[in-house]
């Protein structure tokens, strides 16, 4: 399977969306928000980034599957 370099930057546009509008309409709990991850292990912190990827991956596999039939 071959990933375009157009569903990539509109992954990378649509995360810098979403960021930019959490950070624009709640930068007090986003603050309180670091502080509190801040305190959290790095191997938990490690195991739910590799969580998120690999969520990335399948539902990135699912879009590309559904977008060609």
């Amino acid at each position: 399977m071959v990933f375009h370099g157009e569903l990539l930057l509109f992954g990378i546009a649509f995360l810098c969306l979403v960021e930019g509008i959490v950070y624009m309409l709640f930068p007090r709990k986003i603050r309180e928000y670091a502080l509190r991850v801040a305190e959290v292990k790095s191997e938990t912190l490690r195991l739910l980034g590799c969580g998120a990827v690999l969520l990335g991956v399948v539902l990135l596999v699912l879009f590309k599957t559904l977008s060609q039939g």
